[in-house]
């Protein structure tokens, strides 16, 4: 993955905290602050997780109607201080990173359970 191989320390942190969000049934934002209490609602259904003791942030946006999760920006605590085009960590305009592309990519799993949820789910 692009992003580990510039930040190879984050590799761990963010494989285990892949395994829990794939594990979890999260129903609402107060159910997430109970295992990670460091994460802080944005807006919009953006939450930014701090990943390895605040050395990199990590923005997704959950639907937790169709229990999915989207990953919209990862990077450094600094890049998200000093904004990459736009500050992914505001509540306003945020912008996917192609170094995420990898990290999405192992949630597509995931996003097309819920789009078969979803279909499945839609009156005839």
């Amino acid at each position: 993955m692009e992003f580990y191989q510039t930040h190879a320390d984050a590799q761990e942190p963010l494989e285990t905290w892949y395994r829990i969000c794939r594990k979890a049934a999260w129903s609402n934002f107060s159910e997430v602050k109970q295992i990670y209490p460091s994460t802080d609602w944005v807006g919009d259904g953006r939450v930014v997780f701090n990943i390895k003791g605040n050395n990199y942030r990590l923005v997704v946006r959950f639907s937790f109607k169709y229990k999915s999760i989207q990953v919209k920006w990862i990077g450094t605590h600094a890049e998200c201080n000093k904004g990459v085009s736009k500050n992914p960590c505001s509540h306003t305009g945020l912008v996917p990173v192609s170094a995420c592309a990898m990290v999405k990519s192992r949630f597509r799993p995931a996003f097309a359970e819920a789009a078969t949820r979803r279909q499945a789910q839609r009156p005839e």
